[in-house]
């Protein structure tokens, strides 16, 4: 059975991701710093309380993968009396100047100052990044309203679906775009086939019909 020995610092809060709760921490040992990442939320508080008593642990029944200490209910954490080795001070928030001194893997929160920049600075819808217009790639979308069998449906064409009906159409996908130009395309192109979710009407996939 695997076991550690040392002290627990910089436990996370428990994160959530898809559907697994977890939290994460540094494990310092006698040689190195390892992070240690526990998938099992039970036991947060018994790692938060050995991180904040500063006492020396033993840790068993645990996996190894990727240089990191990865645990679930059946960890066992036994709290010692003491250890060969002393408990090092590792800061959980930094300056950009104490960045050289942070091991490997070691878990931090960067404190730094943003300074004001010139131009209008937005939140990407896509992947939620803050930054400057000029440099947020271009993204685009199309409702169309389409007729089939005398029935008029209005569709959603998001960027990727939307761009790859365009290189159907023989469009320079790669040219910046005017709302002309993909008008232009689609009007152009007499029948389509077009697949679609019947409840959102996000179009998932489109081919141009064969004369």
């Amino acid at each position: 059975m695997n076991n550690q020995t040392g002290y627990i610092h910089n436990v996370s809060p428990v994160k959530h991701s898809n559907k697994t709760r977890y939290f994460d921490m540094l494990i310092q040992t006698e040689a190195t710093k390892v992070r240690g990442v526990c998938f099992s939320s039970s036991k947060h508080l018994d790692f938060e309380r050995c991180s904040k008593q500063k006492s020396p642990v033993k840790i068993s029944n645990f996996t190894i993968k990727n240089d990191s200490v990865l645990m679930n209910a059946r960890v066992q954490i036994e709290e010692l009396k003491e250890v060969t080795f002393l408990r090092e001070e590792i800061p959980s928030t930094l300056n950009i100047s104490m960045l050289s001194n942070v091991t490997n893997n070691q878990l931090i929160n960067l404190k730094a100052k943003l300074p004001a920049t010139p131009g209008n600075v937005v939140k990407c819808e896509t992947c939620g990044l803050r930054q400057k217009v000029s440099a947020c790639s271009s993204q685009y979308h199309l409702r169309a309203s389409l007729r089939h069998d005398d029935i008029n449906t209005t569709v959603t064409f998001f960027n990727d679906t939307l761009l790859s009906a365009l290189q159907l159409f023989k469009v320079d996908t790669k040219q910046s775009l005017s709302e002309d130009i993909v008008v232009e395309a689609f009007l152009n192109t007499p029948m389509l086939f077009v697949t679609f979710d019947k409840k959102t009407k996000v179009v998932a996939a489109v081919s141009v019909a064969e004369n």
